[in-house]
């Protein structure tokens, strides 16, 4: 007789989904506080994504934080696009170890072991060059149409 995972689980697999992106800023913040010997800062939950993700990586516990409302700003656009980026390596990854009926944090490790790769190292540099190209809102529209391929 066969058990049941609770990964196969459909509502299990919803919730993790929407659970693992909130807590990568966390998980990436930790490990910079980690590699600079700092102690670790716990998310606040009424900051926004950008400015929860700038406390943790650049505040000290034992000071005040407050991150200047440009650089928020500035932050949450640049995530943007890289958020947005549909096929490429890490995201097809992702999907394809999903597909094999792993958890689904297995899966989104096997899309960050996809981001080391040769073939996914320009992405980062594309999205910044394609803010700059953007400009402003009213050239968003334009831009989509001419539908710039980020690598990886």
């Amino acid at each position: 007789m066969q058990t049941r995972s609770k990964f196969q689980d459909p509502c299990y697999r919803e919730v993790s989904a929407t659970h693992l992106p909130v807590k990568l800023p966390t998980v990436v913040a930790m490990a910079h506080k980690y590699s600079i010997s700092q102690p670790f800062v716990y998310p606040q939950n009424d900051l926004s994504y950008s400015a929860n993700f700038m406390r943790m990586m650049f505040s000290n516990p034992r000071e005040e934080y407050k991150a200047k409302d440009v650089l928020v700003c500035a932050l949450g656009r640049i995530l943007i696009p890289h958020a947005e980026h549909e096929q490429n390596a890490s995201s097809l990854t992702a999907r394809l170890a999903g597909s094999s009926g792993t958890n689904p944090f297995a899966s989104n490790l096997a899309s960050i072991a996809c981001l080391c790769g040769i073939a996914h190292c320009g992405a980062n540099e594309v999205a910044l060059y394609m803010h700059k190209e953007i400009g402003s809102v009213d050239s968003t529209r334009v831009h989509q149409a001419g539908a710039l391929k980020i690598v990886g």
